[in-house]
């Protein structure tokens, strides 16, 4: 059986010195426990944080991949130059990388596809807007953004999904937990349709301590992609108690 999986998505936040103090307030109370542990952090981070998470069982990702091993990508980072410190796995396809960076399918296919030969481990992540929601299109959002997964067909052992609904990131509101089900049984459903693997689906958008044992519990649920709640530690390690069979 899958380990459910916690991770925590740190955005444009925290210092050395307050990573740091992180993982130190984290100590090894969470490192033996089934679930497996993970935080995204900016590139600066990377290096650091994996040196201060060592014996509390937490992975350390990048929030983002180059879709190029090498090359001229001013900005980006390379598989290589991650693996070369110690990082292998990176969060692909992120709601505020497709909005505000313009990542689209198309550029999130690159990336996940570079990863994967790379021996990188991604979070890709799919969701739709508050407009399309409304236009009930939801579906139709999640098989377009799933299609790269069905080409791809990524072992999964690289890879695990993460559901966002874009108006549910940062804003307070979180799915009903009927739309939480509903989503990742349409996401199961699109995968078995195109013979793709049935890829972990983590659930992420506003969740917190408060709600989000009774959606780790939804059927398709794998654990959750946390924002700001991951931040603290005290915060985490609620959220991962949550999870703890």
């Amino acid at each position: 059986m899958n380990k459910k999986i916690l991770a925590g998505n740190w955005k444009l936040q925290k210092t050395r010195n307050e990573s740091k103090s992180f993982f130190e307030s984290l100590g090894s109370q969470v490192a033996l426990s089934s679930v497996k542990k993970i935080i995204a952090c900016s590139p600066t981070l990377l290096e650091s944080a994996r040196t201060y998470a060592e014996g509390t069982g937490v992975e350390i990702y990048s929030q983002n991949i180059a879709w190029d091993s090498q090359g001229a990508w001013t900005g980006e980072i390379s598989p290589l130059q991650l693996k070369d410190i110690g990082i292998f796995g990176a969060l692909i396809g992120h709601s505020e990388r497709r909005q505000f960076f313009g990542d689209n399918d198309e550029t999130c296919k690159r990336r996940l596809e570079c990863a994967a030969k790379n021996n990188i481990h991604s979070i890709f992540c799919i969701g739709e807007t508050l407009s399309e929601r409304e236009a009930s299109i939801t579906r139709k959002v999640l098989e377009k953004q799933l299609q790269a997964i069905c080409e791809l067909k990524i072992s999964e052992s690289l890879m695990v999904l993460a559901y966002e609904p874009v108006w549910a990131i940062g804003t307070g509101r979180v799915a009903e937990v009927p739309q939480v089900a509903e989503a990742h049984a349409w996401i199961s459903e699109i995968l078995a349709k195109n013979g793709a693997p049935q890829y972990q689906i983590l659930y992420g958008g506003s969740v917190k301590p408060s709600n989000f044992k009774e959606i780790s519990n939804v059927s398709h649920v794998s654990g959750g992609l946390v924002g700001g709640a991951s931040l603290d530690a005290k915060s985490f390690l609620e959220l991962h108690g949550c999870l703890v069979l």
